[in-house]
């Protein structure tokens, strides 16, 4: 494949120099910003080399955000903070969107990304075009209760006595934190991949995550470095901010399309949070598709069905048409007592929602917890024949979740602009002294 634009650029965001990889086939395709997760757990190879085939229709960027990778030099400590990092976003976009002659660009975001995009989408609307999120975050305390409790229970079922033992010692996560923030966290997700809650294919930490960096070529060795000191770092550091979010409190109305595709069997981001989030969201367009063969990693583990939504899903936003609507389906109900803590919004309600590859069906969530509970069900909204969604009777006592057939997506322009420092792309081998430090690399996004 032949781009028109392949370049790896050093720029200065938030005061700091972060690296970005641009690539595309044609300058004039629409633009589609990834958010990696962690925090502090770079892909950018995998998102421009692995996924090279989405560069035909969209212009891909690729960030190291800061403190991780090529972004890791020169970043205080001080500054690894939520705030920052959506501040950093912010900033980007509006440089992608000068620097690409662009009106607007698309978000997506994986696992620690999704609350990254969530909260960039509903604080810096004006120039994005669309969202899609994967392993999608909801509320950070909950996140982690849930994550710690499914690991505590497949270990207990599996008769696991050092797992169970390792838990125990580390303790349920107060305040989504655990004790020892770093050690304790990661002693929990290796558990709970052990126990497919983070990847179906049960694989370790090294096949996984570290080997794939290691061999990268798109990483230099100062990028490696970066990665190997900057994910603990990262972790440590903003965990106690990033892992406060409360999205059905703080963001359920959005200026443009929001959509997710979320694995059936993700214990890492719980599955069991997205639909009751889902339903309360309000947007111009949106849709749940659940991977039914997929935990944390639905690109990963269904990479076609994924691949062939994403452009469906965002190439109807870039002509500004409606996707296709979908069955109306019941959601299951959640277990009651993450309800109250999760706000009024968050209670389940009918909404537009499919299995990935199907128009229609039952909703497959994780197991016993999701058939203990009762609750509510909101009052259903109907549409005006404007297509703008109308409140349900007061007396129903619900919120709405309606949503507009119609897209207020704004076409991306087809000029681009090349201005900007570029730095060179000369590929990298792996160094052998980096081995080790990776052996311990958590999977990739890590919320």
């Amino acid at each position: 494949m032949e781009y028109e634009i392949d370049e790896v650029r050093k720029i200065s965001i938030g005061g700091v120099g972060q690296k970005i990889h641009i690539r595309g086939e044609k300058r004039t395709n629409p633009v589609l910003l990834f958010l990696h997760g962690g925090p502090g757990i770079s892909n950018r190879d995998s998102v421009v080399n692995r996924e090279k085939d989405l560069c035909d229709v969209f212009t891909i960027v690729a960030w190291d955000q800061r403190g991780t990778g090529g972004s890791y030099w020169g970043v205080k400590k001080e500054t690894l903070n939520l705030e920052q990092l959506i501040s950093d976003a912010a900033e980007l976009v509006e440089y992608l969107c000068a620097a690409l002659e662009k009106e607007k660009l698309f978000v997506w975001g994986g696992s620690w990304g999704t609350e990254l995009g969530t909260y960039l989408c509903f604080r810096y609307p004006e120039h994005i075009a669309g969202y899609v999120g994967s392993g999608q975050l909801v509320n950070g305390v909950l996140n982690e209760e849930l994550s710690y409790d499914f690991a505590m229970d497949e270990a207990k079922k599996a008769g696991d006595t050092k797992a169970v033992s390792t838990l125990e010692r580390i303790g349920r996560p107060v305040d989504g934190c655990y004790r020892e923030v770093f050690k304790g966290m990661m002693a929990q997700r290796r558990i709970m991949k052990k126990y497919g809650g983070h990847s179906m294919n049960k694989g370790t930490y090294w096949t996984d995550t570290a080997l794939p960096l290691l061999r990268s070529r798109e990483f230099s060795f100062t990028d490696k470095l970066g990665l190997a000191l900057g994910y603990k770092r990262c972790l440590t550091y903003m965990w106690p901010t990033t892992s406060k979010c409360d999205f059905p409190r703080e963001c359920t109305r959005f200026a443009m399309p929001y959509y997710i595709f979320q694995g059936a069997h993700d214990n890492n981001t719980p599955s069991a949070l997205v639909q009751a989030y889902y339903d309360a969201i309000e947007a111009p367009d949106k849709d749940l598709i659940w991977f039914e063969h997929s935990a944390h990693g639905p690109l990963r583990e269904e990479p076609e069905t994924y691949k062939r939504l994403l452009r469906e899903k965002l190439l109807q936003c870039a002509r500004g048409q409606a996707g296709p609507k979908q069955a109306v389906m019941r959601p299951r109900r959640l277990f009651p007592r993450i309800l109250p803590r999760m706000g009024r919004n968050a209670l389940p309600q009918t909404g537009k929602n499919r299995i990935a590859g199907r128009r229609s069906g039952a909703i497959r969530f994780l197991g016993p917890l999701l058939r203990l509970g009762a609750g509510r069900q909101s009052a259903w909204m109907s549409m005006t024949l404007t297509g703008q969604p109308s409140r349900a009777s007061a007396a129903a006592g619900s919120s709405s979740s309606g949503m507009s057939p119609a897209m207020a997506t704004a076409t991306p322009s087809s000029s681009v602009n090349t201005a900007g420092q570029v730095e060179a792309h000369r590929p990298q081998p792996m160094h052998p002294s980096l081995t080790m430090a990776f052996i311990m690399l958590p999977p990739s996004g890590s919320s």
